[in-house]
């Protein structure tokens, strides 16, 4: 009977070591994913767009060839493209970081486009992301919604259909005529 004490005090130890390995073997360790965050957008947007920095931690390159999440129907990794004044979205097939190096996700350069959110989203809900690699390798995160703060975040035309501004973005364009932005 003592034994059987032992163990039944053990199970809740062993549980919760179980569920650590369990979390942690989906997570390929050598990549650590900092700031992550999905910018809000009003509740019938189609396109949302998400933020990250990846860092590579291993001695060769990683690619990241998929992202996915139960939230969106369909993830894709974009690139704005700025020509003669015009930004554009070009799809990138992978991203690739370097050995020992990083890639930023930010307004204006690389992110990620969110098609089709199941639901309206609003500032504060967690997201969940799974990256996954060309070695097998997959990360699993947690992205909050925020809200866009100003600065080069808010007008950078990365909540689109079909690569267009939407009608609010065209507003606060409008309104920041005279602001001058690094591109």
């Amino acid at each position: 009977m003592l034994l059987n004490k032992k163990i039944v005090s053990a199970i809740p130890f062993l549980l919760t070591c179980l569920l650590a390995y369990s979390a942690n073997a989906h997570s390929d360790g050598s990549i650590a994913i900092k700031d992550a965050w999905v910018r809000e957008a009003p509740p019938n947007a189609k396109v949302l767009a998400a933020y990250m920095r990846i860092e590579n931690h291993t001695k060769k390159e990683k690619i990241l060839v998929d992202v996915t999440s139960t939230a969106f129907k369909k993830i894709e990794i974009h690139k704005t493209i700025n020509k003669g004044g015009m930004a554009s979205m070009e799809q990138q097939k992978e991203l690739a970081i370097a050995a020992q190096g990083e890639v930023t996700l930010e307004p204006g350069g690389l992110h990620l486009m969110l098609f089709d959110p199941g639901s309206a989203l609003k500032a504060g809900d967690d997201i969940t992301f799974t990256l996954k690699f060309a070695d097998g390798g997959t990360t699993i995160i947690n992205a909050t919604v925020k809200k866009a703060t100003g600065g080069n975040e808010h007008h950078h035309h990365d909540e689109h259909s079909g690569h267009s501004m939407h009608e609010q973005e065209k507003k606060e364009s409008k309104q920041d005529e005279g602001h001058h932005h690094n591109h």
